[in-house]
């Protein structure tokens, strides 16, 4: 079962400043900077990579239920947690300090916490899914805990 993200208005405007000071830094590197123009063709590609990396990443989130666990998909990066490692799983509303502390995959201030055990500790993981209490429902039959 697929769950897609919440976006808040916060975020999209979040993300969106935080792109337009990348690309600021590429209009001033480019024009400023006495580089050749191997270097500013590098540099151009670089920057314009990140940027295209970090906004997929933001706005293409997705939390799949699949057989064997969870995937999360954030834009290009994938993270996979076994049902296994699950330990558990609550419905939060997120404050300003916790949507920027912490391994989160979110772009809403409604979300869940799951917590999860790996080879190297206890670990947790902040998500938004669009409906929460479906995700948590469904996430509850497959761990089973």
């Amino acid at each position: 079962m697929k769950f897609k993200s919440k976006h808040d208005l916060f975020f999209i405007i979040l993300f969106s400043s935080n792109s337009f000071l990348w690309l600021i830094a590429l209009v001033v590197a480019r024009s400023l900077l006495p580089l050749n123009q191997t270097i500013q063709g590098i540099l151009t590609l670089v920057l314009v990579l990140v940027v295209v990396s970090w906004l997929s990443a933001n706005y293409f989130i997705m939390y799949e239920l699949q057989q064997n666990g969870l995937i999360i998909r954030n834009g290009p990066f994938v993270k996979r947690i076994s049902y296994k490692q699950i330990d558990r799983a609550e419905s939060v509303q997120f404050k300003l300090a916790d949507v920027m502390t912490g391994n989160r995959v979110l772009s809403s201030k409604e979300g869940v916490i799951l917590y999860y055990t790996t080879n190297f500790g206890k670990k947790s993981i902040k998500l938004s899914p669009m409906d929460k209490e479906v995700f948590l429902t469904e996430l509850r039959k497959k761990v089973q805990k």
